[in-house]
């Protein structure tokens, strides 16, 4: 990649980083600075100092995400099965009715914190109250997969009430829990 010119020749590294060569081919350390990011790889200036509005937000989105399985799960039980003479069907109805509940929790709760926000811009209700949104590192929207990998590891960010989670957020620098920084995303204030 060397060519035959003068002065200072960049030679990309790993990722993002890249070091001076002489035209010489020598790499003796110089005093010019490193060549600036393409503008095409760097991220937008976002801005990821949203913590308290995420605190808030993360709560209204479980009143919101478990208000419509608790409602399935308790009208559920008292729609148990009963016998003709007056009596529950026992074990076998309670275990039914407790799949139907679970299955019924899973999926709702997969479509408020995945499917809904990929065609709501990154947002549940909780995240459009409060002109928040996820977008992946680089600014671009997030998909499924992010989406799907952030649900995931909100059972290690719930952790002891969410103090994991928030605890990770604090220490990052861009105010990532760990689910975030699995998936590669961040939340930033909603600039539409």
């Amino acid at each position: 990649m060397v060519t035959e010119s003068t002065g200072p020749q960049l030679r990309p590294l790993a990722g993002r980083l890249s070091r001076v060569v002489l035209a010489d081919g020598s790499g003796a350390p110089t005093t010019e600075a490193p060549a600036a990011t393409p503008r095409w790889n760097a991220p937008p200036a976002i801005t990821t100092r949203v913590s308290r509005r995420r605190v808030v937000q993360c709560g209204i989105d479980i009143v919101a995400s478990s208000a419509v399985p608790l409602l399935f799960g308790a009208l559920s039980f008292l729609l148990v099965p009963v016998n003709p003479d007056g009596r529950t069907v026992g074990a076998e109805g309670a275990a039914l009715v407790s799949v139907l509940f679970l299955l019924a929790a899973i999926t709702f709760h997969a479509w408020y914190w995945v499917a809904r926000p990929v065609r709501q811009r990154g947002q549940t209700w909780g995240m459009q109250l409060l002109g928040i949104r996820v977008v992946r590192t680089n600014g671009l929207p997030v998909g499924y997969r992010g989406l799907l990998v952030r649900w995931l590891m909100m059972l290690v960010d719930g952790l002891a009430f969410g103090l994991v989670g928030l605890v990770a957020m604090l220490a990052s620098p861009r105010n990532q829990r760990l689910g975030d920084r699995a998936a590669g995303t961040v939340v930033v204030r909603d600039q539409a």
